[in-house]
Order: C-alpha cells, then structure tokens, then sequence
C-alpha cells in the first residue's frame, strides 16, 4: 500500500503565505490549518469545537481536548493532545476573537454563526479538501516516525 503524502515545511509555510495574503479571516483560518496540522482533527471535530472546548474557565488553553461522541465520526469520543505550538495558536486566535460567550463555537463565520463543515469542505476558507487530508497525514506520519 502506497504511503499517504504529507506535507514538507516548504508546502505548509506556502500555504501560511496564501492564508496571510488573504484580507479577511486570515487569523481564523491560520488558525483552523495549524489546529489540523498539529492536531490531526478531523475537519468535523474542528467545525464542533466550542471555546469551552479548548479554554478553561480561567481564560488558559487546555493542554488536551476532549471531544464527546457527538463530536467524532464512528461516535466514540476521544482525547486531542494540544502541544505547546497549537495552545500559542488558539491563545492568539481567542485574544483577537474576543469572546462573549465560552459556549459559542470556537470557529464563526463574521454573523457569529458556527463556521459548517461544508464551508470546511469545499474549500471555502482558503484550502482545498485535498490539502485537508495531506495535513492530517502529516501529523499522522510525525507522531510514527
């Protein structure tokens, strides 16, 4: 079996380049691409996420998600290990989102409404499915090499 293609740091900053360029919602989606890359989060574990999900009540970024089994495809919850460079990530990002209300999905589109996960899919914030899946297998390839 053909091994899935992943990411070399050269591709992930090219497209950190094109989110960058891009005048609107560049520090959401920065934002959504580093949590699939450091991640591995399926694109609809990350529309699901809440900011409860990923802060604690005192403002600190939780140094693992716990994703229930309404948030996860086969409907098993499971554990997401935050490293020190995706809790930077989410720390900035919820500094310039300036939240209201800790229950109100992490990532929203300019109507405060849940970002969806066709808008995730279809490429609609700045990437394409494919790119999606090469960074999910990134992370995969890092955490077994």
């Amino acid at each position: 079996m053909a091994q899935a293609k992943t990411l070399n740091q050269a591709e992930i900053d090219q497209v950190l380049r094109y989110i960058a360029s891009k005048q609107r919602y560049t520090i959401r989606n920065k934002a959504i691409l580093l949590t699939i890359l450091y991640s591995g989060m399926r694109v609809g574990e990350i529309a699901s996420l809440r900011v409860c999900d990923v802060q604690n009540d005192d403002g600190t970024i939780r140094g693992e998600i716990r994703l229930s089994s309404s948030q996860t495809k086969g409907n098993v919850g499971r554990v997401v290990f935050v490293n020190d460079k995706l809790r930077t990530e989410f720390a900035s990002y919820l500094h310039a989102h300036k939240v209201k209300d800790r229950t109100q999905p992490l990532f929203i589109q300019k109507n405060e409404m849940a970002l969806q996960q066709i808008h995730l899919r279809n490429g609609s914030f700045g990437y394409t499915k494919r790119v999606v899946l090469v960074l999910r297998h990134h992370i995969a390839d890092e955490e077994h090499s």
